[in-house]
């Protein structure tokens, strides 16, 4: 498994963990988190994606 596609779980699960923590601190505190972790870890993801396509259409090609 290359590095892109063992990183692709590896930061859905840490961007949840993150969102989680934020949203239950949000729920306490009533305030609005600096930081949308949500939004950005859909990026990662994406970001992820586009290399592993890309290695992988290289390396096959």
């Amino acid at each position: 498994m290359c590095m892109f596609c063992a990183a692709i779980p590896a930061a859905a699960a840490a961007g949840a963990a993150v969102n989680s923590k934020q949203k239950k601190k949000q729920a306490e505190t009533g305030k609005k988190a600096s930081l949308p972790v949500g939004p950005i870890t859909g990026l990662v993801i994406v970001g992820l994606l586009i290399g592993s396509a890309t290695v992988h259409s290289q390396l096959n090609g």
